[in-house]
């Protein structure tokens, strides 16, 4: 990405996407007259993944194969189907990090954005800054109702870049730079220029977000730990370093540490009330032991239930 005429780094994320994929479909073999690799198929025509917790944040991973993490245009998802009878359904926690965010920020001002679409209304503001719409958001003024209307239009009409506006929040909201966000998403931000444009508009538009960053990293710094409403404990070694500069001064940056403080309170906790859902699902109603929960995804569940009475469970 240091050279962006080298035509070799597109390439090189093209073909990890495609292996992505082929890890998870397997490639045929014609001289074989079959299929090879892919997701393992049990002997009961389903996948099985193993459930980890080894991200810091306490998080369940899903590993050989990872089922948390399917491409997003759907074609990999299609290759799932429930048994006879079933229906797969899922129930995810809406925003629930941005909104985690807005509570270790202690800002009802981004708590409402989150509920109402945080990345909506940074799309609102590129856009308007780009003279793509005339409107602008008045948070003051406007109400939800009003402000979900005018989202929901811009959806209809700018969605593309509203998938490059949800990058920008939750890369921004974990401390990832311009220059990190182009290397991890050349195939949204077409130059770290256009990252650093797109992210010094959010921060302005949301300036409890660097507040609540700064005091994290203090914080995290000074206590070497941190602990979310769980109890669930982080300690840490390497949040900030210090260089002396040649007037004599201490110039403080973020060491390795920092971003995993960020990530810590709003995922942490994020798992923790994802984590209760499933048990107190399993103690009233007995979704695992029926067979019914399926999967957990971060922020979501995935279920299987009886197609005649989805409505009747999904209500619950």
């Amino acid at each position: 990405v240091s050279y962006p005429s080298d035509t070799l780094y597109p390439l090189v994320l093209k073909y990890r996407k495609a292996e992505k994929q082929l890890g998870y479909v397997g490639v045929y073999e014609p001289l074989e007259g079959k299929w090879s690799g892919g997701m393992p198929v049990g002997k009961d025509g389903r996948v099985h993944t193993t459930i980890s917790r080894n991200p810091s944040t306490l998080r369940f991973t899903s590993i050989a194969p990872n089922l948390q993490t399917q491409p997003r245009d759907g074609a990999i998802r299609s290759l799932f189907i429930a048994d006879p009878g079933y229906t797969l359904w899922e129930a995810d926690y809406s925003a629930i990090e941005a909104r985690l965010v807005a509570y270790f920020a202690r800002s009802p001002v981004y708590d409402r954005l989150a509920r109402l679409g945080v990345h909506d209304y940074l799309n609102a503001q590129i856009l308007r800054q780009r003279g793509m719409i005339s409107d602008e958001v008045t948070l003051e003024t406007q109400s939800d109702a009003e402000l979900k209307r005018f989202f929901k239009e811009l959806k209809a009409k700018f969605n593309e870049m509203r998938e490059v506006a949800k990058r920008v929040v939750h890369g921004s909201n974990y401390g990832m730079g311009p220059r990190e966000m182009y290397r991890n998403y050349p195939d949204v931000f077409d130059s770290e220029k256009t990252a650093t444009a797109l992210q010094r508009i959010y921060l302005e538009a949301c300036p409890m977000i660097p507040r609540w960053q700064e005091e994290t990293v203090t914080r995290a710094e000074e206590e070497a730990e941190l602990r979310n409403p769980f109890a669930y404990l982080h300690r840490f070694w390497n949040v900030c370093e210090y260089s002396q500069m040649p007037d004599g001064e201490w110039k403080r940056k973020w060491g390795l540490d920092a971003k995993r403080a960020l990530a810590f309170m709003p995922q942490g906790t994020a798992a923790g009330v994802i984590k209760e859902a499933m048990l107190s699902l399993e103690a009233e109603l007995g979704m695992t032991t029926r067979g019914w929960l399926l999967l957990q995804v971060h922020d979501s569940l995935l279920f299987r239930l009886p197609s005649a009475e989805v409505d009747e469970w999904g209500a619950k």
